[in-house]
């Protein structure tokens, strides 16, 4: 971490979720404004707003360091003072872990310039993409770190069959480099450990987006899901955040090749209701019956017939 003039952060905002509501001074050729151990809390989104108040322009370099050190450069670009134009440059930054950060703001100028600085707590971490469940209930949340050294988690979780699951994953950390791109890899395993690859190399989605998809079972158990992040050389980490729904059950029948451990070859008996066997047996009887009166009355017709010849 370079040197920097060290400025305490806390207690600048009367305002509990506001850390920073200030207007400072950059000097030219003056050092970085640091605000050190910034205590954040794990799963948040925390809002940096940034806006030249004096009618000049500036180039600004805003980073932010973890409570392990890991660098983000959440914003590198020009502030220029719009006249009739009071709006300001928006930098989200997801946390990964709770604990102390350092904000460090670092301008270029050709002129002593002044910055109104607000950092304010907002809402946890893809709450404000999700908006299909009220409350949301999440089987699986969470926000991790990226880098080069660490481009990959596993996770292992339990499925229910036939149900749909629906997952989201997204970048929380802003970039501070517009013109680098990140890819994504997300495989899922099955209990057979067979792959279901959804991403390959496919573009993370920004920080004011979302990747989302629904995912099927056709069996319980325990499935692995394996995330990487393709980390572009311009970026030193990025804060990934992903989610997972249980969207309901898709299907309640039977499989039809389940055979329930009977023999598939095996003779099927039927049993009939008593009933039935008497309305059979009754039939079966009739249809003798008339048999034998028809033989009767033929064997009559035949002895006639001979007497008649006698006569």
């Amino acid at each position: 971490m370079p040197n920097m003039e060290s400025y305490s952060s806390i207690h600048l905002s009367a305002e509990e979720d506001i850390l920073v509501d200030k207007v400072f001074t950059f000097e030219v050729g003056g050092s970085p404004l640091n605000f050190s151990d910034t205590s954040l809390l794990g799963d948040f989104t925390y809002f940096t707003w940034i806006r030249l108040v004096t009618p000049h322009f500036c180039n600004i370099t805003v980073r932010i360091y973890d409570p392990d050190e890991k660098l983000f450069t959440v914003y590198d670009g020009a502030l220029q003072q719009v006249p009739y134009d009071l709006s300001y440059q928006e930098i989200p930054f997801g946390t990964a872990m709770a604990g102390n950060h350092t904000f460090s703001f670092e301008v270029e100028s050709i002129y002593n310039v002044n910055i109104h600085i607000k950092i304010e707590k907002e809402y946890e971490c893809l709450r404000d993409k999700i908006s299909e469940w009220d409350p949301i209930n999440f089987e699986l949340y969470e926000v991790t770190r990226f880098n080069t050294d660490q481009p990959y988690i596993i996770h292992q979780f339990p499925f229910q069959s036939d149900y749909s699951y629906k997952f989201y994953i997204g970048r929380v950390s802003a970039e501070g480099n517009l013109s680098t791109v990140d890819h994504v890899d997300l495989t899922l395993f099955d209990p057979d450990d067979l792959p279901f690859a959804v991403y390959l190399n496919n573009t993370l989605a920004g920080v004011s987006e979302i990747n989302s998809f629904l995912f099927g079972t056709s069996q319980a158990g325990t499935y692995s899901i394996r995330i990487e992040i393709h980390v572009d050389i311009g970026h030193e980490n990025l804060n990934v955040a992903y989610a997972m729904i249980n969207m309901g059950i898709i299907a309640s029948c039977d499989d039809p090749n389940d055979v329930n451990g009977t023999d598939p070859t095996d003779n099927t008996k039927i049993s009939l209701p008593p009933e039935m066997l008497m309305v059979a047996g009754i039939g079966v009887g009739g249809v003798f019956m008339m048999l034998g009166v028809m033989m009767i009355l033929r064997k009559r017709k035949e002895a006639l017939n001979n007497e008649s010849n006698i006569d």
